[in-house]
């Protein structure tokens, strides 16, 4: 059975991604300030239907059919006020946009189909998600929107492994992790996607080795990645590091704005 490939209803998609803890979701925040940039949305199939895909458990007809409907779907969703984040504690709360008023309103308002497709369509929009270690598989992303576009934010590997171990990322199969993305079995345990090539003994490594290596596994996708895209597509992927945006931050949003 095959999907059909349906024009998307929406095309402007931006998309923020990186490594676990590498500060995405206060890039994101940034960036939605910026003019026709809504606020940034979560949307867990981005970033898990491309590495079940690279993995060969999904064709590629139905990963973009499902990447499309669900970007259509939060898209949609966010328009017309439906399923907004009112945590004010999370950081993609509404409450944490510029004008948290806009989205509240929306909630009250009667959209007619042809405005609410005209919005979706509009170019003079972007739409921004954030992902988590999305470029690695960035390649059915591209396919799916000629026009995405992609800034991925980077952080020093060593604070990065510091930050995963107070967040006890190094205790993957603990009974007390939260994890509840979509694992793989490796050797009897459940792990992440990108654990795919290891061949070590989970059991006997310890939890500051085990981050280590799963952040330089991801270091190591992700330049491969990049090395192997087009010109045209490389284009399309702005890459900032979080020391230079938190140290000069003018300088970086004139780069991120342009």
């Amino acid at each position: 059975m095959n999907f059909s490939i349906r024009n998307s209803k929406v095309e402007n998609v931006l998309l923020v991604d990186g490594i676990t803890r590498t500060g995405k979701f206060f890039l994101a925040k940034i960036v939605s300030e910026f003019k026709g940039i809504e606020f940034f949305q979560y949307l867990q199939v981005l970033e898990q239907v491309p590495y079940i895909y690279r993995l060969g458990s999904m064709n590629k007809d139905a990963a973009i059919a499902l990447i499309k409907s669900s970007v259509d779907y939060g898209v949609y969703n966010q328009i017309v006020g439906r399923n907004l984040n009112h945590r004010v504690l999370d950081r993609s709360s509404i409450y944490n946009s510029i004008n948290p008023e806009l989205y509240l309103k929306r909630q009250f308002e009667n959209f007619e189909t042809d405005h609410i497709l005209q919005l979706m369509r509009g170019d003079d929009k972007k739409f921004q998600f954030v992902t988590h270690n999305a470029l690695a598989n960035v390649d059915i992303l591209l396919d799916a929107y000629p026009r995405l576009n992609m800034i991925h934010i980077i952080r020093n590997p060593v604070d990065l492994v510091y930050s995963w171990y107070r967040k006890n990322y190094g205790k993957i199969n603990s009974p007390n992790n939260l994890s509840i993305d979509p694992s793989i079995e490796k050797n009897g345990f459940a792990v992440p996607w990108y654990h795919d090539n290891w061949d070590d003994d989970y059991h006997k490594m310890g939890d500051v080795d085990l981050i280590i290596k799963s952040i330089k596994t991801l270091l190591d996708l992700n330049a491969k990645k990049v090395s192997s895209l087009s010109d045209l597509a490389k284009s399309k992927i702005f890459i900032i590091k979080y020391e230079d945006l938190v140290l000069n931050p003018l300088f970086e949003m004139k780069k991120l704005s342009n």
